[in-house]
């Protein structure tokens, strides 16, 4: 029993110092050393907790829709300067199966929010880069690639999005990662039910790149990722 109780500590500790570590190191890193030698990143890992009261603020006359392949096209159009390689990219996402939800006020697509099933893939330094693949029990749904018109932030696009999905899936437990420096991001996913349930620490020292994961119920994990191959982190939901 007392074993137990030294090694649970003692896993604490190492643990609170490792945030530290990171918290110190980003910093020092982002001032005094080059990318391309030491950059650290943090990013955030969201679960809904709860079904978020109607909100007071009406963005107008606004649909929203699960979106179809024609209204990809709308959206890379309305949301992306019609950038083929924009287009392509989620057009590949649609052909695998993951949910455009879309916003539209008068003709003009506002705002997107894509929902993908059971599993997410995570991306950092790009799509062919680090990558950290997210399982969930089936059923779940991540929430990922939100974005919403410049012209229209802050006028409730989002919550109205995420509102239509919650009501589809009201049985599903949805996760979202965000980046720990986007605040409004950050608030926003709060302020709609959202709370965060772990963290995600990028290291990367010249060539070799660590990830460290940390879930609530005192679960972490450390990781070497290797460039272009998905590490898998199971998700106990």
């Amino acid at each position: 029993m007392m074993n137990k109780l030294f090694r649970g500590l003692s896993q604490i500790g190492w643990l609170l110092r490792c945030g530290q570590f990171f918290l110190l190191g980003r910093t020092i890193s982002n001032k005094l050393f080059p990318s391309c030698v030491l950059r650290m990143n943090k990013t955030m890992l969201y679960r809904l907790s709860h079904t978020p009261n109607p909100t007071n603020r009406d963005p107008g006359n606004i649909a929203v829709f699960r979106g179809d392949r024609p209204s990809i096209h709308d959206m890379v159009r309305d949301l992306y300067d019609n950038d083929p390689q924009t287009l392509a990219f989620y057009e590949h996402y649609f052909e695998q199966g993951f949910e455009p939800w879309i916003a539209r006020k008068d003709g003009i697509v506002v705002g997107v929010v894509w929902l993908f099933p059971d599993s997410y893939l995570l991306m950092w330094e790009g799509y062919d880069a680090w990558l950290l693949r997210f399982h969930a029990k089936p059923g779940t749904r991540f929430v990922g690639n939100v974005f919403v018109s410049p012209q229209r932030r802050g006028q409730g696009i989002f919550p109205l999005i995420a509102k239509s999905c919650f009501t589809t899936y009201p049985e599903a437990d949805f996760y979202s990662t965000i980046d720990a420096e986007n605040d409004p991001s950050l608030r926003s996913h709060e302020k709609i039910g959202f709370q965060p349930c772990g963290s995600i620490r990028y290291i990367r020292f010249f060539q070799w790149t660590f990830c460290f994961v940390a879930l609530k119920r005192n679960k972490f994990a450390f990781y070497h990722l290797r460039k272009g191959r998905e590490t898998d982190i199971v998700l106990n939901t």
